[in-house]
């Protein structure tokens, strides 16, 4: 649905109310690096590693979700993010 903003506001929320919450971090990485908000992005991105550091574009692209096209956009962003 391409509404950024509104995510962010909703992935922020999830990470300030369970900071360990990865899910929350990697949306935060996402969504910034979709919005153009590189600094942003690699400070969530730091966060995903702190919570795993094994975390990788692999297990993005490994997920289930059926919709490829999402999966990619999601990829891309975080690899712009700095994930590896």
């Amino acid at each position: 649905m391409e509404q950024y903003e509104k995510a962010l506001v909703s992935y922020k929320k999830a990470a300030e109310l369970e900071p360990n919450n990865i899910f929350a971090h990697i949306g935060i990485a996402c969504t910034c690096s979709l919005l153009g908000l590189m600094k942003e992005a690699r400070t969530a991105v730091k966060y995903v590693i702190k919570i795993n550091p094994n975390f990788s574009i692999d297990d993005i692209e490994k997920s289930p979700n059926k919709n490829k096209i999402l999966t990619k956009r999601r990829a891309d962003a975080l690899r712009k993010a700095g994930l590896k």
